[in-house]
């Protein structure tokens, strides 16, 4: 069913939200849904690369968004771009774009000139896969067993049935309702986005992909079709900048 822009970035930023409360769930983080389920809190400190809260409406009331974290949180992800954290000790980190892309008819449609994609599955594959994108230690063996959830590499083509050593990039595809999630796309250009589409097509016919990106990687998701519905924010707080991203 075709929806407009706004409905889809609601979407992406609840998917998104998802994801972050799988990956805190995996370290034994707990988190909440608060303000009338409109913003996502993870009650810890979260990995590196995921924010403690994620806004999941436009037009959050910025006191009552930083007034539902506790002193661990460093960063915040303002989903709709709409907050105003200059009274509230938080600052812009960074700005990037929501995308989506339609799901790719039949699935494996031009796969030949589209980079191998390798299910990550086990706990050492993982720890290579998390070097390789740069986050090391920010992803727990239990992602492995979460529902909805693939882990994907590419890796050389001598030995791309072993992830182990051969990583060369990869992403995240995690399913919530009526989307699949994309995240932490790392060393493919706009091939690996597409190859991504693909997968996600073939895992789950017929639904939208959703994500976001900013800076060169937007213009890679660009390329392979995706298409902006929308703005977000990262936000730090001013007097202890971190490093979250995903």
């Amino acid at each position: 069913m075709p929806r407009g822009d706004a409905a889809l970035a609601r979407l992406a930023a609840r998917n998104n939200a998802e994801w972050c409360r799988t990956v805190a769930e995996s370290h034994g983080i707990a988190s909440r849904f608060a303000l009338d389920g409109a913003l996502w809190v993870a009650e810890s400190s979260t990995p590196i690369g995921y924010p403690e809260a994620v806004t999941l409406e436009p037009g959050l009331d910025p006191a009552a968004v930083f007034g539902a974290l506790g002193p661990h949180a460093t960063s915040v992800k303002d989903s709709f771009a709409d907050l105003d954290p200059d009274a509230t000790g938080w600052a812009p980190l960074f700005d990037a774009t929501w995308i989506v892309a339609e799901a790719i008819a039949g699935g494996s449609a031009g796969a030949d000139d589209l980079p191998a994609l390798v299910r990550v599955t086990s706990a050492d594959a993982l720890e290579t896969w998390a070097r390789a994108h740069g986050l090391n230690g920010a992803f727990a063996e239990p992602l492995l067993g979460a529902p909805d959830v693939v882990m994907l590499a590419t890796a050389r083509a001598e030995t791309s049935t072993s992830v182990p050593g051969a990583v060369t990039g990869g992403g995240v595809l995690n399913r919530t309702g009526e989307v699949v999630g994309l995240s932490n796309v790392f060393g493919g250009g706009h091939a690996l986005y597409r190859a991504l589409r693909r997968e996600a097509a073939a895992r789950w016919p017929g639904l939208p992909v959703v994500g976001y990106e900013s800076d060169a990687a937007l213009d890679d998701a660009l390329d392979a079709d995706f298409r902006r519905v929308g703005p977000l924010r990262i936000l730090t707080r001013a007097t202890q900048p971190g490093r979250q991203t995903a």
